[in-house]
């Protein structure tokens, strides 16, 4: 009787795990990958990893006092989600909610939208390991926001402060300084922090500042260091500087979203030379929400191309980097909107991106969706 003969061994080598887990990333829907997960042995931790690694949690899981992930995906959850539109938030959901945040065992990224600091703050309270923290229209006092900043400040290494007008702008005169020591990612956007004293809080090791909109610039700038790594600015048409005189600051990379349609780009040389050190600058990037954001005319480009090759000639400019990230926008070709800047262009100097994302820009995370 012929002896069975085995299956011959696999030609190529196993595939790295790191990379078996970036490849499941992109599989979207969450029955597919619960699918993957049952293919064999080797296949099943890798997919409910992914599968549980973020958890959102709605009104009609406190209400129904119950959270739809079975208690062996617990494990696996690293990011959660609080989506709460309506409110006040009653204290028993409030209760529901800590008594699932206690329960997981390594979360550290934590996304809140439309709920008081308060309910931030108890969360920090019950799970130290958060270490990433986005605040979406969030609600409460300046005081609020200080006494999370305080409970986080050893642990937080990003924060994202969106939409924030403190129902009380003001602080209790013993108020001592903050030193955010963990900190290295800050991004705040269309926040009233005007009250706010730069003695009050201190962020001696950031690295990536973005500032998505002026507001507030004026409020960090004299408590941040010396020197960052990257700074992320808006500019559109409208966008003013503000009159108060505040120190620039010094950064290699620059990052400018871009929102002007057709028009000068005077406002991206205003943004550079008051917010940054020119000179200084390495890598420039303009980040544009669609083509048509670049100008038409050719003076205009022309112009423009004058003023990045003057940073590169006088200072320290070697890249400039044109990134158009949203590919809905019907973009233009690559070599298109090289050719509007040949000098660039054949000096090596310029890279174009299409529907690839920001080398310098944070990845926004303000959205709901999930």
């Amino acid at each position: 009787m012929p002896s069975r003969s085995k299956p011959a061994p696999s030609p190529l080598p196993p595939l790295p795990s790191e990379l078996f887990l970036l490849i499941l990333e992109y599989i979207q829907e969450r029955k597919e990958l619960l699918n993957c997960s049952f293919v064999c042995r080797s296949w099943h931790e890798p997919c409910l990893r992914v599968v549980a690694r973020t958890f959102a949690i709605r009104e009609r899981h406190l209400v129904a006092r119950r959270m739809p992930l079975p208690p062996h995906l617990r494990r696996y959850v690293r990011c959660i989600k609080l989506l709460v539109v309506l409110s006040p938030l009653p204290s028993d959901d409030i209760d529901v909610f800590l008594s699932f945040i206690r329960d997981l065992p390594h979360p550290n990224e934590f996304f809140a939208a439309f709920i008081p600091l308060t309910v931030v703050l108890s969360t920090i309270r019950a799970q130290s390991t958060i270490t990433h923290l986005d605040l979406y229209r969030c609600s409460g006092s300046l005081m609020d926001l200080f006494r999370m900043l305080e409970a986080s400040a050893e642990t937080l290494s990003s924060l994202k402060l969106a939409w924030f007008s403190p129902s009380d702008p003001h602080l209790s005169k013993d108020v001592k300084t903050i030193s955010m020591l963990a900190l290295r990612e800050l991004t705040v956007s269309q926040c009233s922090l005007d009250s706010m004293r730069p003695d009050w809080i201190d962020f001696p090791n950031l690295k990536v500042l973005d500032f998505s909109d002026w507001s507030g610039h004026i409020v960090f700038r004299d408590c941040l260091p010396p020197s960052l790594n990257t700074l992320a600015v808006k500019a559109r048409p409208e966008e003013y500087v503000p009159a108060k005189p505040c120190r620039p600051l010094s950064t290699e990379n620059f990052c400018i979203r871009w929102e002007g349609q057709g028009t000068s780009l005077k406002p991206v040389e205003e943004a550079i030379n008051n917010m940054a050190i020119p000179s200084q600058i390495k890598h420039l990037e303009i980040l544009l929400f669609d083509a048509a954001n670049l100008p038409t005319k050719h003076p205009l480009l022309t112009e423009f191309e004058s003023i990045i090759l003057r940073f590169h000639q006088t200072g320290s400019l070697k890249k400039l980097t044109i990134t158009q990230d949203d590919i809905s926008k019907q973009p233009e070709k690559p070599e298109s909107i090289a050719s509007k800047f040949p000098q660039l262009r054949d000096l090596g100097l310029l890279d174009v991106r299409i529907g690839r994302p920001s080398v310098l820009h944070p990845p926004c995370s303000f959205r709901l969706k999930h």
